[in-house]
């Protein structure tokens, strides 16, 4: 994946400034292959080419900002094209671990 699809684009587009927002939508997933490692986006950055969201290891959550070329260059994070938009309030019922909220600042 050089670039995002446009549909993605239009997503992130769609979903706005979310950062501090208290149920943002999780527009989407990454996955590491073999492990429980995750990447929630909620915001995209075309110019910078970063994400921003949720880095999910194991029991270990953070928001963070990460490089859509490191997850190209990585031969074992893949996008997760299954994963269907949603709140993250929807998401955390599916997950039994409490994600910290962004802060409002």
């Amino acid at each position: 994946m050089n670039s995002i699809p446009k549909s993605l684009l239009a997503a992130f587009e769609s979903a706005g400034s979310q950062i501090g927002k208290l149920d943002p939508v999780i527009v989407c997933k990454f996955f590491r292959r073999g492990s429980r490692e995750f990447w929630y986006a909620i915001e995209y950055d075309e110019i910078d080419r970063l994400f921003y969201g949720i880095h999910a290891k194991g029991s270990c959550w953070a928001w963070s900002y990460f490089c859509l070329d490191e997850i190209q260059n990585s031969v074992d994070v893949a996008f997760d094209f299954s994963f269907k938009s949603r709140n993250l309030s929807k998401l955390l019922r599916s997950v039994p671990i409490a994600v910290p909220f962004p802060s409002s600042n």
